[in-house]
């Protein structure tokens, strides 16, 4: 089948992984004795939980929709945003290993415009403007860690902590908001028509969504039925068997009783 999460190569369902020791390429999470969504002709392995996953909500910093995961099984992975570890609660698209915390971290706008600065400051993951390793904030000069998640000026060479540029309305901005924007996003698409660009296409992928889990669910029934006639054969297998043995021991008892009585006679 083709999944719009690998549509270079077509994907295998099998009932469990093909080798040991596979995780699943979206939540890294390890697959032992379930089915998989397998690619014979690269290392994409994919459960079935995240094969229904639905990518659903954009942000203005990737070119692709994002799907929301719960958890995955990672600890090095960082916010694209605040660069700190990203493993739960996250909004992620795998294939470009982009991901970011679900709420303040998704709200918060690429530039800001600043009172105090007269040029634009864009956020990034963390930054260094020398080699000092002493880093402040350039509103309000405490201590920053260059570790961390930074609005800069490029062109002045400066930092600050997010929340020290941001007024608390916009900080404070829920996901439900982030949300029905990208939804917005999504209409807008449409009604571009033949204007739609490459990247837009890329990104709206609604339909094959649902062509790919209908096809999975269809494959599944189908590796249902052939486990329930496996099921159903070995129970036959067993049945023979169980009535091989209880005939077998029918014969033994006989046997021993003949030999018991044998024995007392002698005797």
């Amino acid at each position: 089948m083709v999944h719009p999460f690998h549509p270079q190569h077509t994907l295998t369902l099998l009932q469990k992984p093909p080798a040991d020791e596979l995780r699943c390429i979206a939540c890294r999470k390890r697959i032992k004795d379930a089915f998989v969504l397998h690619c014979t002709q690269c290392p994409f392995n994919l459960d079935i939980g995240c094969a229904f996953l639905k990518p659903s909500v954009k942000h203005d910093r990737h070119k692709h929709l994002l799907a929301h995961f719960e958890k995955i099984d990672l600890d090095d992975v960082l916010c694209i945003a605040c660069n700190k570890v990203c493993d739960a609660d996250l909004f992620r698209c795998f294939a470009c290993d982009f991901n970011i915390h679900s709420g303040s971290c998704m709200s918060l706008p690429s530039t800001v415009d600043y009172y105090d600065h007269i040029h634009p400051l864009t956020l990034i993951s963390s930054y260094r403007e020398d080699d000092s390793n002493q880093y402040y904030c350039h509103v309000c000069e405490e201590i920053r860690d260059p570790d961390y998640g930074a609005y800069h000026c490029e062109e002045c060479k400066i930092a600050t902590h997010i929340e020290c540029v941001l007024p608390k309305e916009t900080s404070s901005i829920s996901e439900e908001i982030v949300e029905s924007s990208s939804t917005e996003k999504q209409e807008e698409i449409e009604e571009q028509g033949d204007n739609t660009t490459e990247e837009d296409i890329e990104a709206v992928t609604s339909y094959e969504m649902v062509s790919a889990e209908h096809t999975i669910l269809l494959q599944l029934d189908v590796e249902m039925a052939k486990i329930r006639e496996e099921v159903k054969g070995l129970k036959k297998q067993l049945g023979e068997k169980l009535k091989e043995l209880e005939e077998r021991e029918g014969r033994a008892e006989s046997m021993l009783k003949e030999l018991k009585e044998k024995f007392n006679y002698m005797n």
